[in-house]
């Protein structure tokens, strides 16, 4: 399985984007939200993106993480 170098390669990032970025789809729950929670404590700007409003809005008052 082949991966993608700048998934995985820090280095790729430019000037203006300094902090690397993620989006978690289906974010709100299971592996998601394990994701999501892991590259946030590493200092990554994460949004999570998810169906259940209540699940978001919890998400986003207990972690600060940006959701839509």
């Amino acid at each position: 399985m082949q991966t993608c170098p700048s998934a995985i390669d820090h280095k790729h990032t430019t000037e203006k984007q300094s902090t690397p970025q993620v989006i978690v789809v289906g974010g709100t729950s299971g592996i998601g939200l394990a994701l999501a929670l892991h590259h946030s404590a590493i200092g990554w700007q994460v949004r999570v993106v998810g169906h259940n409003d209540a699940k978001i809005t919890k998400i986003n008052s207990l972690t600060g993480l940006k959701s839509g």
